[in-house]
């Protein structure tokens, strides 16, 4: 037997399907916790050209990069902005 989806499902869905069908390459999510952002994240990630190594993801929290690497390794590499930013640091030394 289906599943028949939730009001909150189904309105997910059709927001998910406007940002990803949306014409414009540059995108602002703003939603609270909870909201489908990780979904939406990782939508708009399959659906994008390139390959992992082409993709950053970005998160100011540590415990929430543990997450996001969780759901979205296999398609982009996830790093806090604190640990991203150190690790171009050690890049830049290594190549002076």
């Amino acid at each position: 037997m289906e599943r028949i989806a939730t009001a909150e499902e189904v309105e997910l869905q059709k927001i998910i399907e406007r940002v990803v069908t949306s014409k414009s390459a540059k995108k602002l999510i703003v939603a609270g916790p909870g909201a489908g952002k990780t979904t939406l994240f990782k939508t708009l990630l399959k659906a994008s050209p390139g390959c992992k190594e082409d993709r950053l993801v970005l998160t100011f929290i540590n415990s929430l990069k543990d997450d996001l690497e969780n759901q979205l390794s296999d398609y982009a590499s996830v790093f806090t902005l604190h640990g991203y930013c150190l690790g171009l640091l050690h890049r830049k030394e290594k190549t002076a």
